[in-house]
Protein backbone atom coordinates (compact mmCIF):
# COMPACT_ATOMS: atom_id res chain seq x y z
CA UNK A 1 0.00 0.00 0.00
CA UNK A 2 1.36 3.56 -1.15
CA UNK A 3 0.47 6.43 1.29
CA UNK A 4 1.02 9.60 0.03
CA UNK A 5 1.51 13.18 2.41
CA UNK A 6 1.18 16.08 0.73
CA UNK A 7 1.94 19.42 0.71
CA UNK A 8 3.86 19.53 4.49
CA UNK A 9 6.93 21.24 5.51
CA UNK A 10 9.24 18.29 5.77
CA UNK A 11 12.30 18.86 8.34
CA UNK A 12 14.72 16.09 8.99
CA UNK A 13 17.50 17.62 11.64
CA UNK A 14 19.26 14.46 10.79
CA UNK A 15 20.01 15.08 6.99
CA UNK A 16 19.34 19.31 7.56
CA UNK A 17 16.48 19.24 5.14
CA UNK A 18 13.96 21.28 5.56
CA UNK A 19 11.47 21.95 2.67
CA UNK A 20 7.91 22.18 1.46
CA UNK A 21 7.35 18.82 -0.26
CA UNK A 22 5.65 15.60 -0.68
CA UNK A 23 6.58 11.85 0.74
CA UNK A 24 5.46 8.14 -0.20
CA UNK A 25 5.45 5.53 2.47
CA UNK A 26 5.43 2.25 0.86
CA UNK A 27 3.72 -0.04 3.50
CA UNK A 28 4.41 -3.54 3.89
CA UNK A 29 3.35 -4.45 7.76
CA UNK A 30 6.83 -4.53 9.58
CA UNK A 31 9.28 -2.95 6.99
CA UNK A 32 6.89 -0.37 5.68
CA UNK A 33 9.85 2.34 4.32
CA UNK A 34 9.68 6.21 2.89
CA UNK A 35 9.75 5.18 -0.43
CA UNK A 36 10.60 8.44 -2.03
CA UNK A 37 10.57 12.42 -0.56
CA UNK A 38 10.15 14.53 -4.38
CA UNK A 39 8.08 17.39 -5.72
CA UNK A 40 6.98 15.06 -8.09
CA UNK A 41 3.26 15.02 -8.93
CA UNK A 42 1.83 11.56 -7.22
CA UNK A 43 -1.38 10.13 -8.73
CA UNK A 44 -0.21 6.61 -7.78
CA UNK A 45 -1.08 5.82 -3.92
CA UNK A 46 -4.00 4.47 -1.90
CA UNK A 47 -4.38 7.03 0.72
CA UNK A 48 -4.02 10.45 1.30
CA UNK A 49 -3.11 12.56 4.12
CA UNK A 50 -3.10 16.53 2.98
CA UNK A 51 -0.25 18.42 5.16
CA UNK A 52 -1.15 21.41 4.14
CA UNK A 53 0.11 23.91 6.93
CA UNK A 54 1.53 21.34 8.91
CA UNK A 55 5.37 20.19 9.37
CA UNK A 56 5.87 16.99 9.03
CA UNK A 57 8.75 15.49 10.97
CA UNK A 58 10.55 12.00 11.71
CA UNK A 59 8.47 10.52 14.81
CA UNK A 60 9.20 11.75 17.76
CA UNK A 61 11.80 9.09 20.72
CA UNK A 62 11.37 9.10 24.23
CA UNK A 63 13.49 8.17 26.95
CA UNK A 64 12.70 7.07 30.47
CA UNK A 65 8.99 6.80 29.60
CA UNK A 66 7.32 4.95 32.47
CA UNK A 67 4.59 2.45 31.29
CA UNK A 68 4.64 0.67 34.50
CA UNK A 69 4.21 -2.61 33.04
CA UNK A 70 4.64 -5.70 34.59
CA UNK A 71 3.98 -4.81 38.09
CA UNK A 72 2.18 -1.31 38.22
CA UNK A 73 -0.57 -2.00 36.20
CA UNK A 74 -3.33 0.08 37.92
CA UNK A 75 -0.85 3.21 37.19
CA UNK A 76 -0.38 2.35 33.57
CA UNK A 77 0.05 -0.41 30.95
CA UNK A 78 1.83 -1.14 28.09
CA UNK A 79 -1.61 -0.28 25.83
CA UNK A 80 -2.91 2.69 27.29
CA UNK A 81 0.95 4.18 27.39
CA UNK A 82 1.67 3.70 23.71
CA UNK A 83 -2.13 5.18 23.28
CA UNK A 84 -0.79 8.27 25.50
CA UNK A 85 2.70 8.37 23.03
CA UNK A 86 0.95 8.22 19.39
CA UNK A 87 -1.03 10.90 20.56
CA UNK A 88 1.69 12.81 21.65
CA UNK A 89 3.74 12.09 17.97
CA UNK A 90 5.83 9.52 19.85
CA UNK A 91 6.47 6.32 17.05
CA UNK A 92 9.82 4.96 19.21
CA UNK A 93 9.86 4.92 23.58
CA UNK A 94 12.34 3.38 25.26
CA UNK A 95 10.85 2.20 28.11
CA UNK A 96 11.94 3.31 31.88
CA UNK A 97 12.25 0.88 34.82
CA UNK A 98 9.44 1.73 37.10
CA UNK A 99 8.02 -1.89 36.94
CA UNK A 100 8.19 -4.99 39.05
CA UNK A 101 10.21 -7.66 38.80
CA UNK A 102 13.07 -4.66 37.68
CA UNK A 103 14.63 -5.62 34.37
CA UNK A 104 17.39 -6.58 35.42
CA UNK A 105 16.23 -10.61 34.60
CA UNK A 106 15.92 -11.92 30.94
CA UNK A 107 12.87 -13.01 31.53
CA UNK A 108 11.30 -9.63 32.16
CA UNK A 109 12.61 -8.29 29.12
CA UNK A 110 12.03 -10.79 27.02
CA UNK A 111 8.28 -10.59 28.19
CA UNK A 112 8.07 -7.12 27.16
CA UNK A 113 9.45 -7.65 23.85
CA UNK A 114 6.76 -10.47 23.42
CA UNK A 115 3.94 -7.68 23.46
CA UNK A 116 5.34 -5.70 21.03
CA UNK A 117 3.00 -7.40 18.12
CA UNK A 118 0.10 -6.20 19.63
CA UNK A 119 1.44 -2.32 19.88
CA UNK A 120 0.96 0.45 17.80
CA UNK A 121 4.43 2.31 18.45
CA UNK A 122 8.04 0.06 18.81
CA UNK A 123 9.11 -0.22 22.19
CA UNK A 124 12.56 -0.68 23.75
CA UNK A 125 13.99 -1.85 27.08
CA UNK A 126 16.53 -0.62 29.16
CA UNK A 127 17.98 -2.98 31.88
CA UNK A 128 18.76 -1.81 35.41
CA UNK A 129 22.58 -0.88 36.14
CA UNK A 130 21.49 -2.78 39.26
CA UNK A 131 20.07 -6.19 40.04
CA UNK A 132 17.87 -6.47 42.97
CA UNK A 133 20.18 -7.30 46.17
CA UNK A 134 20.44 -3.38 46.94
CA UNK A 135 22.73 -2.05 44.84
CA UNK A 136 25.44 -4.79 45.64
CA UNK A 137 25.88 -5.81 42.22
CA UNK A 138 25.82 -4.80 38.67
CA UNK A 139 23.48 -6.51 36.32
CA UNK A 140 24.50 -8.71 33.66
CA UNK A 141 24.93 -5.87 31.11
CA UNK A 142 26.43 -8.25 28.16
CA UNK A 143 23.91 -11.02 28.89
CA UNK A 144 20.42 -8.59 29.02
CA UNK A 145 22.16 -6.68 25.80
CA UNK A 146 21.89 -10.18 23.85
CA UNK A 147 18.38 -10.19 24.90
CA UNK A 148 17.08 -6.86 23.83
CA UNK A 149 18.06 -4.30 26.57
CA UNK A 150 19.42 -1.13 24.30
CA UNK A 151 21.09 0.12 27.55
CA UNK A 152 20.71 0.72 31.14
CA UNK A 153 19.26 2.97 33.86
CA UNK A 154 18.76 3.01 37.09
CA UNK A 155 15.68 5.32 37.09
CA UNK A 156 14.63 7.69 39.57
CA UNK A 157 16.39 5.67 42.39
CA UNK A 158 19.98 6.81 41.37
CA UNK A 159 23.19 4.48 42.24
CA UNK A 160 23.95 4.98 45.83
CA UNK A 161 27.37 2.93 45.61
CA UNK A 162 30.46 4.97 44.33
CA UNK A 163 32.19 2.16 43.39
CA UNK A 164 29.51 0.50 41.38
CA UNK A 165 28.94 3.42 38.79
CA UNK A 166 32.91 3.51 38.34
CA UNK A 167 32.77 -0.83 37.58
CA UNK A 168 29.04 0.11 35.69
CA UNK A 169 30.71 2.88 33.35
CA UNK A 170 33.93 0.52 32.87
CA UNK A 171 31.74 -2.31 31.87
CA UNK A 172 29.05 -0.65 29.53
CA UNK A 173 32.37 1.24 27.80
CA UNK A 174 33.80 -2.26 26.88
CA UNK A 175 30.59 -3.27 25.60
CA UNK A 176 29.72 0.10 23.42
CA UNK A 177 26.23 -0.10 25.56
CA UNK A 178 24.98 3.38 26.80
CA UNK A 179 24.18 3.20 30.50
CA UNK A 180 22.16 6.73 31.89
CA UNK A 181 22.36 7.75 35.46
CA UNK A 182 19.44 10.01 37.22
CA UNK A 183 22.25 12.41 39.49
CA UNK A 184 21.35 12.40 43.15
CA UNK A 185 23.38 11.31 45.66
CA UNK A 186 20.98 9.89 48.16
CA UNK A 187 22.53 7.90 51.05
CA UNK A 188 22.01 4.02 50.92
CA UNK A 189 20.35 1.99 53.76
CA UNK A 190 23.84 0.53 54.49
CA UNK A 191 25.67 3.36 54.95
CA UNK A 192 26.23 3.94 59.42
CA UNK A 193 25.95 7.62 58.94
CA UNK A 194 22.11 7.26 58.69
CA UNK A 195 20.00 6.30 60.84
CA UNK A 196 16.20 5.01 59.05
CA UNK A 197 14.43 7.87 60.47
CA UNK A 198 16.94 10.30 59.08
CA UNK A 199 17.26 8.45 55.70
CA UNK A 200 12.96 8.76 55.42
CA UNK A 201 13.63 12.20 56.01
CA UNK A 202 15.52 12.60 52.96
CA UNK A 203 13.16 10.52 50.84
CA UNK A 204 10.49 12.65 51.86
CA UNK A 205 12.34 15.30 50.55
CA UNK A 206 12.59 14.38 46.99
CA UNK A 207 10.62 16.31 44.12
CA UNK A 208 11.20 19.14 46.59
CA UNK A 209 13.12 22.42 45.77
CA UNK A 210 14.55 24.06 48.81
CA UNK A 211 13.73 27.58 48.52
CA UNK A 212 11.45 30.22 49.64
CA UNK A 213 8.49 28.44 48.04
CA UNK A 214 9.99 25.05 50.67
CA UNK A 215 10.36 27.33 53.19
CA UNK A 216 6.44 29.01 52.52
CA UNK A 217 5.39 25.79 52.46
CA UNK A 218 6.86 24.45 55.86
CA UNK A 219 8.28 21.61 53.82
CA UNK A 220 11.77 19.29 54.17
CA UNK A 221 13.72 20.02 50.57
CA UNK A 222 16.50 17.69 49.49
CA UNK A 223 19.52 20.09 48.83
CA UNK A 224 20.59 20.82 45.34
CA UNK A 225 24.11 19.88 46.51
CA UNK A 226 23.08 16.13 46.17
CA UNK A 227 22.60 16.72 42.54
CA UNK A 228 25.39 18.47 41.54
CA UNK A 229 28.05 16.18 43.51
CA UNK A 230 26.79 13.44 41.57
CA UNK A 231 27.27 14.90 38.17
CA UNK A 232 30.06 16.02 38.94
CA UNK A 233 31.08 11.97 40.04
CA UNK A 234 29.54 10.70 36.98
CA UNK A 235 31.06 13.17 34.59
CA UNK A 236 34.57 12.42 36.38
CA UNK A 237 34.37 8.63 36.42
CA UNK A 238 33.32 8.89 32.37
CA UNK A 239 36.04 10.62 31.35
CA UNK A 240 38.41 8.22 33.48
CA UNK A 241 37.08 5.17 30.58
CA UNK A 242 36.84 7.97 27.83
CA UNK A 243 33.51 6.70 27.92
CA UNK A 244 30.99 8.71 25.35
CA UNK A 245 27.86 6.70 25.40
CA UNK A 246 27.13 8.12 29.14
CA UNK A 247 23.62 10.24 29.77
CA UNK A 248 23.30 12.34 32.60
CA UNK A 249 19.44 12.27 32.92
CA UNK A 250 16.86 14.40 34.60
CA UNK A 251 19.01 17.94 34.73
CA UNK A 252 17.48 20.47 36.86
CA UNK A 253 19.93 23.05 38.24
CA UNK A 254 22.02 25.67 37.78
CA UNK A 255 25.53 24.68 38.90
CA UNK A 256 24.61 21.16 37.40
CA UNK A 257 24.78 22.67 34.06
CA UNK A 258 27.42 24.97 34.75
CA UNK A 259 29.77 21.56 35.08
CA UNK A 260 28.42 20.41 32.31
CA UNK A 261 29.34 23.12 30.12
CA UNK A 262 32.90 23.01 31.50
CA UNK A 263 33.11 19.68 30.26
CA UNK A 264 32.53 20.08 27.23
CA UNK A 265 34.60 22.78 26.70
CA UNK A 266 37.31 21.09 27.63
CA UNK A 267 36.13 18.49 24.76
CA UNK A 268 34.57 16.17 26.87
CA UNK A 269 31.56 13.70 24.74
CA UNK A 270 28.62 12.69 26.74
CA UNK A 271 25.03 13.02 26.43
CA UNK A 272 22.36 15.30 28.65
CA UNK A 273 18.56 15.33 29.32
CA UNK A 274 15.77 17.55 31.02
CA UNK A 275 12.87 16.91 31.52
CA UNK A 276 10.17 19.00 29.93
CA UNK A 277 8.15 20.16 32.84
CA UNK A 278 11.59 21.87 34.19
CA UNK A 279 10.93 24.22 31.37
CA UNK A 280 7.50 24.67 31.85
CA UNK A 281 7.49 25.53 35.46
CA UNK A 282 9.35 26.58 38.71
CA UNK A 283 9.12 25.90 41.95
CA UNK A 284 6.43 28.21 42.56
CA UNK A 285 3.76 25.72 41.01
CA UNK A 286 4.38 23.82 44.45
CA UNK A 287 2.01 26.31 46.05
CA UNK A 288 -0.46 26.86 43.44
CA UNK A 289 -0.81 23.29 41.86
CA UNK A 290 -0.05 21.24 44.63
CA UNK A 291 1.06 17.46 44.46
CA UNK A 292 0.75 17.78 40.45
CA UNK A 293 3.83 19.91 41.00
CA UNK A 294 6.00 17.45 42.80
CA UNK A 295 8.26 15.84 40.60
CA UNK A 296 11.65 14.11 40.21
CA UNK A 297 13.57 16.12 39.86
CA UNK A 298 12.30 18.74 41.44
CA UNK A 299 11.06 22.00 39.76
CA UNK A 300 14.16 24.41 40.67
CA UNK A 301 13.89 28.39 41.00
CA UNK A 302 12.88 30.56 38.45
CA UNK A 303 16.66 31.11 37.29
CA UNK A 304 17.30 27.36 37.05
CA UNK A 305 14.29 26.77 34.32
CA UNK A 306 15.40 29.84 32.26
CA UNK A 307 19.35 28.66 32.45
CA UNK A 308 17.77 25.37 31.53
CA UNK A 309 16.44 26.48 28.52
CA UNK A 310 19.43 28.81 27.24
CA UNK A 311 21.24 25.23 27.61
CA UNK A 312 18.74 23.45 25.34
CA UNK A 313 19.28 26.36 22.91
CA UNK A 314 23.11 26.01 23.33
CA UNK A 315 23.12 22.75 22.93
CA UNK A 316 24.44 22.03 26.60
CA UNK A 317 21.24 19.74 26.81
CA UNK A 318 20.91 17.44 23.93
CA UNK A 319 17.87 15.90 24.86
CA UNK A 320 14.14 16.81 25.95
CA UNK A 321 12.62 13.56 27.63
CA UNK A 322 8.73 13.47 28.58
CA UNK A 323 9.91 12.01 32.03
CA UNK A 324 6.18 10.16 32.09
CA UNK A 325 5.23 8.75 35.47
CA UNK A 326 1.89 7.77 35.94
CA UNK A 327 0.72 8.22 39.32
CA UNK A 328 -2.38 6.63 41.54
CA UNK A 329 -4.74 9.23 42.68
CA UNK A 330 -4.50 8.57 45.85
CA UNK A 331 -0.47 9.01 45.60
CA UNK A 332 -2.01 12.52 44.68
CA UNK A 333 -3.94 13.68 47.49
CA UNK A 334 -1.86 13.21 50.23
CA UNK A 335 0.10 16.19 52.15
CA UNK A 336 3.11 17.25 49.68
CA UNK A 337 5.40 15.46 52.24
CA UNK A 338 4.10 12.18 51.49
CA UNK A 339 2.89 12.27 47.84
CA UNK A 340 5.03 10.47 45.52
CA UNK A 341 6.62 12.58 42.76
CA UNK A 342 5.63 12.53 39.02
CA UNK A 343 3.65 13.40 36.20
CA UNK A 344 1.78 11.91 32.93
CA UNK A 345 3.44 14.05 30.09
CA UNK A 346 4.57 12.21 27.10
CA UNK A 347 1.32 14.06 25.27
CA UNK A 348 2.10 17.02 26.48
CA UNK A 349 5.78 17.41 25.07
CA UNK A 350 5.04 19.22 21.62
CA UNK A 351 2.54 21.63 22.97
CA UNK A 352 4.84 22.60 25.90
CA UNK A 353 8.01 22.65 23.24
CA UNK A 354 5.74 25.15 21.10
CA UNK A 355 5.18 27.52 23.92
CA UNK A 356 8.06 27.52 26.12
CA UNK A 357 10.47 27.06 23.61
CA UNK A 358 9.34 27.97 20.00
CA UNK A 359 6.85 30.68 21.14
CA UNK A 360 8.56 32.33 23.91
CA UNK A 361 12.23 32.35 23.43
CA UNK A 362 12.66 31.50 19.80
CA UNK A 363 13.57 28.08 19.10
CA UNK A 364 13.19 26.88 15.56
CA UNK A 365 11.46 23.64 14.99
CA UNK A 366 14.27 21.58 13.34
CA UNK A 367 16.30 22.45 16.88
CA UNK A 368 13.20 20.93 18.85
CA UNK A 369 12.94 17.77 16.56
CA UNK A 370 16.24 17.35 17.10
CA UNK A 371 16.00 17.28 20.73
CA UNK A 372 12.96 14.85 20.68
CA UNK A 373 13.74 12.69 18.09
CA UNK A 374 17.45 12.86 16.39
CA UNK A 375 19.44 13.02 19.90
CA UNK A 376 17.32 10.30 21.56
CA UNK A 377 18.14 7.75 18.61
CA UNK A 378 21.47 8.89 17.98
CA UNK A 379 22.31 7.68 22.09
CA UNK A 380 20.89 4.46 22.09
CA UNK A 381 21.83 3.45 18.57
CA UNK A 382 18.43 2.86 17.14
CA UNK A 383 17.19 3.31 13.72
CA UNK A 384 14.52 6.17 14.21
CA UNK A 385 14.88 9.91 13.94
CA UNK A 386 15.54 10.31 10.24
CA UNK A 387 13.44 11.17 7.93
CA UNK A 388 15.32 9.72 4.49
CA UNK A 389 14.28 7.27 1.68
CA UNK A 390 14.83 3.65 3.17
CA UNK A 391 14.00 4.68 6.84
CA UNK A 392 11.60 3.61 8.84
CA UNK A 393 8.12 4.81 7.88
CA UNK A 394 7.83 6.20 11.38
CA UNK A 395 6.43 9.89 11.08
CA UNK A 396 4.80 13.01 13.03
CA UNK A 397 2.68 15.57 11.80
CA UNK A 398 1.71 18.41 13.57
CA UNK A 399 0.13 22.14 13.22
CA UNK A 400 2.84 24.23 14.76
CA UNK A 401 0.96 26.96 15.06
CA UNK A 402 -2.89 25.77 16.66
CA UNK A 403 -3.54 26.60 20.59
CA UNK A 404 -5.49 23.92 22.64
CA UNK A 405 -6.05 23.74 26.61
CA UNK A 406 -5.58 20.65 28.53
CA UNK A 407 -8.21 18.29 29.67
CA UNK A 408 -8.96 15.61 31.39
CA UNK A 409 -11.09 13.99 29.48
CA UNK A 410 -9.22 13.94 26.73
CA UNK A 411 -6.39 12.43 28.35
CA UNK A 412 -5.26 9.06 26.85
CA UNK A 413 -2.90 8.18 29.47
CA UNK A 414 -4.73 5.60 32.35
CA UNK A 415 -3.50 7.89 34.85
CA UNK A 416 -4.25 11.31 34.97
CA UNK A 417 -1.58 13.42 37.24
CA UNK A 418 -0.81 16.15 35.43
CA UNK A 419 0.09 19.74 36.31
CA UNK A 420 -1.22 20.81 32.98
CA UNK A 421 -4.32 20.89 33.64
CA UNK A 422 -6.14 23.61 31.97
CA UNK A 423 -3.32 24.89 30.64
CA UNK A 424 -3.05 26.54 26.64
CA UNK A 425 -0.77 24.82 25.08
CA UNK A 426 0.95 26.07 21.27
CA UNK A 427 1.48 23.35 18.77
CA UNK A 428 -0.46 19.87 18.45
CA UNK A 429 0.11 16.80 17.15
CA UNK A 430 -2.51 16.25 14.02
CA UNK A 431 -1.17 12.84 12.62
CA UNK A 432 1.16 9.80 14.06
CA UNK A 433 2.56 7.43 11.44
CA UNK A 434 4.28 4.09 13.10
CA UNK A 435 5.55 1.31 10.95
CA UNK A 436 3.84 2.83 8.09
CA UNK A 437 0.25 3.02 9.69
CA UNK A 438 -1.69 5.64 11.16
CA UNK A 439 -1.83 5.00 14.95
CA UNK A 440 -3.43 8.73 16.00
CA UNK A 441 -5.14 11.29 14.19
CA UNK A 442 -6.48 14.29 15.97
CA UNK A 443 -10.27 14.84 15.43
CA UNK A 444 -10.94 17.46 17.92
CA UNK A 445 -11.37 19.96 15.00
Amino acid sequence: MKILIKNGLVINPKTKFNKKTNIVIEAHNENSKIASISDKEIKDYDHVIDAQGLIVSPGFVDMHTNFCEPGFENKENLKTGCMAAAKGGYTSIVLGTDMRPLPCQVNVIDKIKSKQPLLPNTIYTTCTVTNEKENEELSPFSFLKLHGAVGAFEGNIGVGNEALIDEAIKVCKNLNFPISFYPENIPEIADEDYDIATLSKVLKSRGINPGPTAEKLGIDALPVEREVYAVANILEKALKYQNERVELAHISSKDSIDIIEKARKNGMKFFVSVPILNTFFSDKALAKIGTNAKLLPPLRAETDRKLIIQALKNNVIDIITSNHTPCLHNEKTETLDKAAPGNITIEFVLGICGTKLVKDNGFTWDQIIEKISVKPAEFYGINAGDLSVGKPADLTIFDPNEDWTVETTEIKSKSKNTALLKQKLHGKVKYTVARGKLIYKDITN
